[in-house]
């Protein structure tokens, strides 16, 4: 695939990463319910984290940082990990999208059964040929949380909303936003018959802080993400829970 087509195929699975987020229902995680314990899949192919879109510039670090940790996640409960290039991921995505007719249309422009239908074709031809057992995606996505005075709530975690006032006189029931956005990881599980095993979000971080300034708030951008290593090795941790049990120390 040509380096423009991919980067134009990943802009516009944006929409798709953001409208597959429907997944976050009452339940925390969806294990199927003929699935083997995570332990029983000894190899397990890991693609990169977002081939779906192109993420933003300033989440590239993290990016970086969570693939790290997602294979060391993997490794330390004893699975042979076999990370899936970048190059060969987009061809056959590419072809998947193709096969089921797109993921957006004119009427509406996100089309999740065929997503998840892409996404299954994609499990499927990956695991064709080889030994793999499963097939890991991993995606940092964009989320809103609910703000609950000074503290964020989202995919099963609780954060605390920066708030900086930059005039003393301000009181602390300033008007606030009904939410925020925050950044999440999902881990999704297909076993060699493209059957979903295991799907989970888990919040990681708020992408904005609030400013107040003369009785008045402004919603800013954070422009350093994903740096607690610490924090972001626990919630990759839980993103595989309940399918994984927390290695032994």
């Amino acid at each position: 695939m040509r380096a423009n087509g991919a980067k134009s195929l990943r802009r516009t699975l944006l929409l798709a990463s953001l409208g597959s987020l429907a997944l976050a229902c009452a339940h925390p995680y969806f294990t199927a319910s003929d699935a083997p314990r995570g332990d029983a899949l000894r190899t397990l192919q890991v693609l990169p984290l977002n081939f779906e879109f192109a993420p933003p510039s300033e989440w590239l670090e993290g990016i970086a940082r969570v693939q790290a940790l997602v294979q060391s996640r993997l490794e330390a409960s004893g699975h042979s990990v076999r990370p899936v290039p970048m190059r060969t991921v987009l061809e056959l995505w590419s072809s998947a999208l193709r096969e089921v007719g797109g993921v957006t249309a004119a009427v509406d422009p996100f089309q999740e059964p065929r997503y998840r239908q892409a996404r299954v074709l994609l499990a499927e031809r990956l695991l064709a040929d080889g030994d793999a057992d499963a097939v890991v995606m991993p995606t940092l996505v964009p989320r809103t949380a609910e703000i609950e005075g000074r503290t964020l709530l989202w995919d099963g975690v609780k954060r605390k909303l920066e708030v900086e006032s930059v005039d003393a006189t301000v009181d602390r029931k300033y008007t606030q936003t009904p939410n925020a956005r925050v950044a999440s990881l999902r881990i999704s599980v297909f076993d060699r018959k493209g059957e979903l095993l295991f799907e989970r979000l888990r919040g990681l971080e708020p992408l904005v802080w609030i400013r107040v300034e003369r009785g008045h708030y402004r919603v800013e951008d954070r422009t350093k993400l994903f740096q607690d290593e610490a924090l972001l090795s626990d919630e990759v941790r839980t993103a595989f829970e309940p399918f994984l049990v927390a290695p032994t120390p």
